[in-house]
């Protein structure tokens, strides 16, 4: 009788759902545990390693469909809610500054966000894997422009939100390639470190002028005036060369600032600005971008952009042809404990298991 009861309470502690888990907690962990494997054995086998972790998990979902408790008989081609941005997070992760290859990175920079990064909320480091890239130059009526808590649109879906204090309506976000840049834009991104602000060549002119009080940009070597970036006690950010006087910062010539103006988009723009910073830990540094300069700003927007094929050897794969490797290499069987065979978007066939 012992007996009896003891498997009958064993069925039904085995038989328990399983609770979803969130594509970002898996990101994170899985960020985290890359680290130390990164620092242990380098960054090419950390990112092979996040690769086949991303196809193991994608193949246990589609086993789990087709045998076992709860199975349906049928191989589920499109996967769970919670499992849809997997794979987009990891490629986004292998190409982001901590993990990337190439010489692009110091050391220095390389560990000082390692360190960050390790201090970061899930939410935060959802954030700096897979930045925001706003769209600002076709803000609609009510963007960037207070809500109500739990406000929905007209087709019962939640409100996009962005800030703490006071929360307002995120501008519309558009996917990390330079495919969504077009010449007369102006977008803003975002990953909780740091902001760029890229505009395009082809700009409306009155958009310049309502933000940064310049019809245009010609006269303006960003590359040159990066350094001198600060953030001045009210907020605004100015680029401008710029020296310490009587204890305040003194703008000598404030040719591009970003700060309030007597126009609706400035003060759109200006409380986004707000919004962002006030849910991170630091302030973030803002670069003012300008397409076409090719200099180190530039460069390090392009990175975010992870869509995009990579420059360094391993990376050159878009998003597209990322989530087609997956899919076909959770179709395929398991290798053996112990082969540590494995041929991923990497381009790294046979590396070993560390």
């Amino acid at each position: 009788m012992c007996t009896l009861w003891l498997c009958a309470w064993l069925c039904v502690a085995v038989c328990v759902p399983l609770v979803p888990v969130p594509h970002g907690a898996l990101c994170v962990v899985c960020l985290c545990t890359a680290l130390d494997r990164a620092c242990r054995v380098g960054f090419t086998t950390a990112r092979v390693w996040l690769h086949r972790r991303c196809v193991d998990i994608v193949r246990s979902y589609r086993v789990s469909t087709t045998s076992g408790f709860g199975a349906t008989g049928q191989q589920q081609e499109m996967l769970p809610e919670n499992l849809q941005l997997l794979p987009l997070y990891t490629m986004a992760l292998e190409k982001s500054p901590l993990l990337r290859g190439g010489n692009d990175l110091t050391s220095d920079v390389r560990s000082a966000l390692m360190f960050r990064v390790r201090n970061m909320s899930n939410a935060a480091s959802t954030r700096f894997i897979h930045p925001s890239l706003y769209f600002l130059h076709n803000l609609n009526a009510d963007d960037c422009m207070p809500v109500a808590d739990g406000a929905k649109d007209k087709d019962g879906a939640a409100v996009a939100t962005v800030g703490i204090s006071t929360r307002i309506k995120a501008p519309n976000t558009m996917g990390l390639s330079a495919a969504t840049l077009t010449a007369d834009g102006m977008a803003l991104l975002d990953d909780g470190v740091e902001m760029f602000l890229w505009v395009g060549r082809a700009v409306d002119p009155s958009l310049l002028n309502s933000l940064f009080g310049v019809p245009s940009l010609d006269t303006v070597d960003c590359s040159k005036v990066r350094r001198h970036l600060w953030l001045c006690g009210c907020g605004c950010v100015a680029v401008a060369v710029c020296v310490m006087w009587s204890s305040r910062l003194v703008c000598l010539c404030p040719q591009l600032v970003v700060q309030p103006r007597d126009n609706d988009f400035s003060r759109r723009v200006c409380a986004l600005l707000s919004a962002l910073r006030e849910s991170c830990s630091q302030q973030p540094k803002l670069h003012v971008v300008r397409a076409g300069q090719n200099n180190a700003a530039e460069v390090r927007f392009l990175w975010r952009l992870v869509e995009d094929p990579a420059s360094y050897p391993g990376g050159k794969i878009s998003y597209k042809d990322f989530y087609g490797q997956i899919h076909r290499e959770s179709q395929q069987a398991a290798p053996a404990p112990g082969t540590g065979v494995h041929t991923g978007a990497a381009g790294f066939a046979g590396a070993r298991r560390g």
